[in-house]
């Protein structure tokens, strides 16, 4: 997949946990974030977007994706 360069550097910010491959880590020592709801509600009251869903950010992406034709390089 391809992501801007901001999005990137915000990756790169996120501290490592010892012994554990995911970015973004969840409460279980060793696993990944499993559930976006409680993160996902917080995001979008602070950005003022009550409405969105994540559904939403994929489905924009995707149109705009077939619009332009650009997207992850293969």
């Amino acid at each position: 997949m391809t992501i801007g360069k901001a999005a990137v550097e915000v990756l790169k910010d996120i501290p490592k946990v010892t012994d554990n491959p995911y970015v973004i880590t969840g409460r279980i020592e060793g696993q990944h974030l499993t559930d976006m709801q409680r993160p996902w509600r917080r995001l979008r009251k602070r950005a003022k977007l009550e409405d969105v869903r994540i559904h939403d950010l994929r489905h924009s992406f995707a149109s705009e994706r077939a619009t332009t034709r650009r997207g992850p390089a293969r």
